[in-house]
């Protein structure tokens, strides 16, 4: 039968225009600049000829999933079509949680949770919390140090108007302000939440966090800056509060904070108020000595600002330190700066270099982990950081101890949790062998995470020994994966140098305790 006339055109016109498309999205990219889009996965690579041959049956998968992630106009379409989501409300990412007004929240896998109040903290686990910073005060007034816990609010209590209709702001039910109140009932007025301070300066229409990233701005620092200040010097430490005048803002390039936005690709589309500030006269002049391999704002690292007089800092903190440090610097002639993930409380520094004042900042989402691993202020571990006495060895800092029985027979007959060893390695140093180990673990079962992980060693004589390390490096990909808010700060890392008189090869082991019980990782690890 003879085509219709008036079809085949047609027909070849559609032809035509679909090739037309697909050669546009094809060579256009090549002549436009490309949208910035940061997934934090590594794209699909072409396959192998080995891998062919291996799996024939899996080479379509593998060869669709290089052609999806490898198209030329994949980021302008991913990022063009997030931002209309975005006007709607929408989100092209499960870990973006679009707000009112195009406000953009980050989703760590509960769902802001934290904000909501919505995975409480038991009493016991609150008693426990402040005992142990009973504990750290006494340890480092000791050392005639003040101590100070710092906590940056999420952006949503901060913001609740912005946050999603659904949000339900948690109010006195939250972590920090449940703990802040715990520990000024027990006589201890070191914990400072900032939320008040910052809803009092956003009033006055000051932008304190950005709406396309997490963090605070410099004008949020600074309030951040001005209550640490005070509350230093009501613990002895003089440091005069200087005014926001004389710091100077940064140059950025335009390269300023837009995590949240650069998740959706959307960061390219929208307008970014984030200033930030430093102090010229001491910035030019600092020196920077790193304490180990880790040459980035995690590693630890020793900065002499030039000042001789004035305090030393210790400060362990996370990202938000960031834009706090630069406000800080003018006050103190030595900052010893170590990252949260490594301890949130690092006697070894504090023995090492005999701080002024202690600082711990943690952002409000993290703060149930800070007093990890616990401590008590009656028993002998709370004087650890205390000055040995005259003729006597000095006191030690936390570290391996020998294994009790209970936790050997866990780490080979107990219970099972959820967990993932993804890293645990020998590293040879200057001073001796590290010990590297990096992973996540919580209990699957009852949907919970612990405050601390074992680490069991066993070496080739058959003697084992324990250290302790907190939980609470965040992992949303976990609480996401697994549905489970409470393994949101499942995440640990743990370096520590080998045991003395050790041989190898050596086996690790992980062991979680939850009060009686213990739950083992089902994998172990084995050194050489």
């Amino acid at each position: 039968m003879a085509a219709h006339p008036n079809r085949e055109p047609r027909r070849w016109g559609l032809v035509a225009g679909a090739v037309g498309i697909l050669a546009a999205l094809h060579v256009l990219p090549r002549f436009l600049e490309p949208p910035t889009l940061v997934e934090n996965r590594e794209l699909a690579a072409m396959p192998t000829w080995v891998e062919a041959q291996a799996d024939g049956w899996g080479l379509p998968k593998k060869l669709d999933a290089y052609v999806q992630d490898r198209f030329p106009a994949r980021a302008h379409l991913i990022s063009g079509l997030n931002w209309l989501r975005m006007q709607i409300g929408d989100s092209g990412s499960s870990r973006v949680i679009v707000g009112r007004g195009t406000w953009l929240f980050y989703d760590d896998g509960s769902h802001l949770g934290i904000a909501r109040g919505a995975v409480p903290f038991s009493q016991p686990e609150v008693d426990r919390w402040v005992t142990t910073l009973q504990a750290r005060t006494q340890v480092a007034r000791a050392r005639d140090a003040a101590y100070v816990v710092l906590v940056p609010p999420v952006k949503e209590r901060v913001y609740p108007e912005y946050a999603p209709r659904w949000m339900r702001d948690g109010g006195n039910a939250v972590d920090a302000v449940r703990l802040q109140r715990a520990a000024r009932e027990r006589g201890l007025d070191n914990v400072v939440y900032l939320l008040p301070a910052l809803r009092e300066l956003r009033e006055r229409m000051e932008p304190v966090y950005s709406p396309y990233d997490i963090h605070w701005t410099g004008i949020g620092a600074y309030e951040g800056y001005v209550r640490l200040a005070r509350e230093l010097e009501r613990q002895g430490v003089g440091i005069e509060v200087w005014p926001l005048s004389r710091y100077s803002l940064r140059d950025t390039g335009g390269n300023v904070p837009r995590d949240v936005a650069l998740m959706l690709g959307v960061a390219d589309f929208v307008e970014h108020d984030f200033p930030q500030f430093e102090y010229v006269p001491v910035a030019s002049r600092m020196k920077v000595e790193y304490l180990t391999d880790r040459h980035d704002w995690t590693g630890a690292r020793v900065i002499d600002t030039g000042q001789a007089g004035k305090p030393v800092l210790l400060f362990t903190g996370d990202s938000f330190s960031n834009d706090l440090l630069p406000f800080l610097y003018p006050h103190f002639s030595r900052l010893v700066v170590a990252h949260n993930q490594d301890g949130y409380f690092r006697t070894d520094l504090m023995e090492r270099y005999d701080p002024d004042a202690v600082v711990v900042e943690i952002l409000e989402s993290g703060v149930r982990h800070a007093m990890t691993p616990p401590l008590d202020p009656t028993g002998p571990d709370a004087r650890a950081g205390a000055p040995a006495a005259p003729g006597s060895a000095a006191a030690p800092a936390p570290g391996w101890v020998d294994a009790r029985p209970e936790i050997v027979r866990a780490a080979e007959s107990g219970g099972a949790a959820a967990c993932n060893f993804e890293k645990a390695e020998r590293v040879a140093e200057a001073a001796g062998d590290v010990l590297l180990v990096e992973g996540w673990m919580f209990d699957q079962a009852g949907r919970r995470a612990a405050a601390s992980t074992l680490v069991l060693l066993r070496d080739a004589a058959g003697r084992t020994w324990t250290h302790a390390v907190p939980n609470g490096v965040a992992r949303p990909d976990v609480a996401g994966h697994f549905g489970i808010p409470a393994a949101s700060g499942s995440g640990f890392s743990l370096r520590a140098a080998l045991p003395a008189d050790t041989r190898g090869p050596w086996t690790l082991a992980l062991v979680q305790p939850y009060g009686a019980t213990h739950l083992r990782c089902g994998s172990s690890r084995e050194l050489r």
